[in-house]
């Protein structure tokens, strides 16, 4: 493996310096990897794995990759370097546009929350009807507290009364309508910021893929939407804007995937170095712990291109159903499911601050509420 990986190495220096005496442009790619995360150590690396655990049909199909690959380096010419380098070039740049969009959702998730911690529960009642999910007996404000525990999937104390009545809300002080107000300008300014990123990610897009997201252009509109309800102090309104523009952003995702197939285009396997796409994890060993490590190195291998795509999000992020193992990639939050839970979990806090209750009551959500 050592005297191959030389050989190679020698011949693609002879190719640098061949390039340079005939005067071929080669972009520039920066510097070359030495930690052994370049496509040739980590065939290597699979190779030896295989044959470690006693996958030889894997180790054998590995080994005629590398042969393969070694025919094309005595073959190369010059030109064959100047394309693969385009090729990588092309592949950073794809890999930095899909980090921006995953931000991009962080953030806008981020600003999810703040509008919808703003949300009283009127507000959230009709946020509830404009989105046609108001469906009877759903308003938490109206539910008994052994009710809302039961939506948590707890089983509420024996004598806890099924029909307790809510009390109103309480009014916001003068320093929390402050701290709100506050908070909806910092959301604003970021909602103004992360408009600009997502125009300009769609221009580079443009400019990698010769094509415009349709899912950022809607993303464009929704977010200045937003911007507009935000400037009016109308947390429903941003609210549902803001859903919209996560909305856009998994679609742009998608198309993303699409657009970026092409070998110019960040997609597609390098000219001269073997093809180590995802399609070779589905095959032998992927229960071997010896396996897992040497496939764990090519998390990011640039191929644009994935096997199976039925457990990822619009992403392409898994979306950890139904598979073991974690899950270090990130997945799309469900707004719904999840805003209902906090929401839940915000009017038992309410019920817990107001001390007019019956004692029971709160004794049981103070020793519930300490371990959230």
């Amino acid at each position: 493996m050592k005297t191959l990986r030389e050989a190679l190495s020698r011949r693609m220096q002879a190719l640098m310096q061949r390039s340079m005496q005939l005067g071929t442009v080669i972009p520039d790619i920066g510097d070359s990897p030495d930690d052994g995360s370049d496509p040739v150590s980590k065939l290597m690396r699979r190779l030896q794995s295989d044959a470690a655990n006693g996958n030889a049909d894997q180790a054998i199909k590995r080994l005629d990759d590398l042969s393969r690959m070694a025919d094309r380096m005595r073959t190369a010419t010059p030109e064959d370097l100047a394309q693969i380098a385009q090729q990588l070039q092309a592949q950073a740049r794809a890999r930095a546009q899909k980090a921006t969009l995953h931000d991009l959702v962080r953030r806008e998730t981020t600003l999810l929350d703040h509008a919808q911690s703003r949300l009283n529960p009127g507000q959230r009642a009709a946020r509830e009807a404009m989105l046609n999910q108001n469906a009877p007996g759903q308003d938490v404000s109206a539910m008994s507290t052994a009710e809302l525990l039961k939506r948590l999937g707890m089983a509420p104390p024996p004598d806890m009364d099924e029909t307790t009545p809510p009390t109103q809300p309480p009014s916001l002080s003068p320093e929390e309508i402050a701290l709100q107000h506050e908070e909806r300008r910092n959301d604003h300014a970021v909602q103004r910021a992360l408009q600009m990123v997502a125009c300009l990610l769609n221009d580079d897009i443009k400019g990698l893929t010769g094509k415009t997201m349709p899912g950022l252009t809607k993303a464009d509109q929704d977010m200045k939407a937003a911007r507009a309800a935000l400037a009016s102090a109308q947390d429903g309104p941003a609210e549902i804007a803001i859903r919209k523009v996560l909305k856009d952003l998994a679609e742009t995702g998608q198309q993303m995937s699409e657009a970026q197939k092409g070998k110019n285009h960040g997609g597609g396997p390098l000219t001269l170095l073997p093809t180590m796409g995802s399609s070779d994890h589905a095959e032998g060993g992927k229960d071997k712990r010896g396996q897992s490590q040497a496939d764990s190195d090519d998390d990011d291998n640039g191929d644009g291109q994935s096997g199976d795509k039925s457990d990822r999000d619009p992403l392409g992020r898994k979306t950890g159903k139904g598979h073991s193992g974690a899950d270090t990639d990130g997945t799309v939050p469900e707004a719904d499911s999840r805003e209902k839970a906090r929401e839940i979990e915000r009017e038992l806090r309410r019920r817990d601050a107001d001390r007019t209750r019956p004692q029971s009551e709160l004794d049981y959500l103070d020793k519930l509420l300490k371990s959230y």
